[in-house]
């Protein structure tokens, strides 16, 4: 199951954000896949990438939101 979520970091993070895509993709294991759709700089918030992935992906990204990672927001939308 793919859903979209959207990520947000300080744009100064940009290549560690890059690196955790690249090693996710990289896995091999398709419950990781992530596929960026858009980013945009959020006037009122982060640099904010929309993403494509699992809830394995999401859950990867949330643990290093909650351990005070380069990850400064994190959501999804439910439809």
């Amino acid at each position: 199951m793919k859903f979209e979520y959207y990520l947000g970091i300080l744009p100064e993070e940009r290549e560690e954000f890059e690196t955790h895509v690249e090693h996710l993709n990289d896995l091999g294991d398709w419950k990781y896949k992530i596929k960026v759709l858009s980013e945009f700089d959020d006037p009122d918030g982060y640099y904010t990438f929309q993403i494509e992935g699992t809830p394995d992906s999401y859950r990867y990204f949330l643990r290093l939101a909650e351990n005070q990672g380069f990850v400064k927001s994190l959501n999804h939308y439910e439809e």
